[in-house]
């Protein structure tokens, strides 16, 4: 089992130093000829999880054939996601994860894993586990609908239409504020939340100080705070539902 692990580990390690480390991504953009190096990338990962299932003592056969199967898939999922357009940071998220489940997918097939994998499963997805994810999610969309419609009555207090802040830059720093806020809570520290809360607000001070900001400061205040106190609840929420103590 231990062996079978460290495959595994193997496996991801190649994958990171390839796709991160070596420098063929960042000489993509200096020559003339870029399309040859999805071509070239895929084939060298193929290569890496065919000599990496060799060493483990897998078949020649079922190595090579790995390694075909995932170079071709991977060109594939590269391919894809730039053709439907996806974004820097989603399609770096979309092939990371992609890879990752591929190369999980290989080590299942070559362990000989599958018919204990709904047994794994099962013994993971507890009922601790769960609630924990449902927290996690309440805190990204949902929760930011609920705090812009409590603030929708004071909008029209706000001028001016453009403040010069960043796209969706608001959404994405609540996403992250709710979600460390609610790990705080969860990991019951809570000196964490009290100087997430202070750091956040001396930062919201200077960029709206002065006397003609003062309607913005109090709608800034307002979401912050909202912002906290749903983090924090949901959070109190969770520990109870997972019969921790408060303490």
């Amino acid at each position: 089992m231990d062996e079978s692990r460290l495959l595994l580990l193997f496996l991801i390690l190649g994958f990171l130093l390839l796709e991160f480390v070596c420098p063929l991504r960042r000489q993509q953009e200096r020559v003339s000829w870029p399309r040859v190096f999805p071509v070239v990338s895929a084939l060298l990962h193929g290569l890496c999880v065919a000599v990496l299932l060799l060493a483990f003592g897998s078949t020649w056969s079922f190595a090579s054939a790995a390694g075909m199967a995932f170079a071709l898939y991977r060109w594939l999922l590269g391919h894809g996601v730039v053709q439907f357009g996806a974004g820097v940071a989603a399609g770096l998220a979309v092939e990371l994860i992609g890879n990752l489940l591929g190369l999980l997918v290989i080590w299942l097939t070559n362990e000989h894993y599958w018919l204990e994998l709904p047994i794994l499963l099962k013994n993971t997805l507890t009922l601790e586990l769960l609630v924990i994810v449902l927290a996690y999610i309440a805190m990204l969309q949902p929760a930011s609908r609920i705090i812009a419609a409590m603030l929708q009555p004071w909008m029209a207090s706000l001028t001016g239409k453009d403040d010069g802040s960043l796209k969706n830059a608001g959404a994405l720093v609540g996403y992250l504020e709710r979600s460390m806020i609610l790990t705080f809570v969860l990991l019951q520290q809570w000196e964490a939340v009290g100087f997430l809360l202070t750091a956040k607000s001396i930062l919201r001070f200077n960029e709206v100080k002065g006397a003609n900001h003062h309607a913005r400061s109090e709608y800034i205040l307002l979401g912050t705070l909202l912002s906290f106190s749903i983090s924090i609840g949901a959070g109190l929420m969770t520990l109870l539902a997972l019969g921790k103590s408060l303490a």
